[in-house]
């Protein structure tokens, strides 16, 4: 089930960047334990200078995929969109038995549905559209909650 955008941006964010700095002592000790530090640009190279360093590292015919951290079965699929450190938290606080996670799916709310009968309900749902995936995701969890 793909999440829709805007609900992935108000859960993850818009940003896109990567990088990553290494002060000389830390590389050096990955270079100790076999890990290949390679420049693939520098300043002056072209755009094809650049792609044939990319292009010429070989694929490692052993590796796996990588370990999964801080990872349970309700946060599949949807753990590009938690960040880590709120899954660790959560899976910490689980653990110590303060919550229980468990993933459910849920059907939009029926049409018939009473839950904006009244004007508190209907004044916190003016905030999103009648086609706003979020107001139909809080409906629905709201249906689920009043049937639970």
């Amino acid at each position: 089930m793909a999440i829709p955008t805007p609900l992935r941006r108000a859960l993850a964010g818009t940003s896109r960047g990567l990088q990553f700095q290494f002060e000389n002592s830390a590389r050096e000790q990955l270079e100790a334990e076999g890990t290949v530090m390679l420049p693939l640009w520098q300043r002056g190279h072209t755009l094809t200078q650049a792609l044939a360093v990319l292009h010429g590292i070989a694929a490692d015919p052993t590796a796996g995929r990588a370990e999964r951290h801080d990872m349970i079965a309700a946060f599949d699929g949807l753990d590009r969109y938690i960040p880590r450190p709120v899954r660790a938290r959560l899976i910490e606080w689980q653990q110590q038995g303060f919550i229980s996670i468990s993933r459910i799916e849920l059907p939009d709310a029926p049409e018939d549905t009473d839950l904006l009968a009244s004007p508190d309900m209907r004044w916190a749902f003016r905030r999103w559209g009648d086609d706003s995936p979020l107001r139909r995701a809080a409906l629905a969890g709201l249906a689920h909650m009043q049937n639970a």
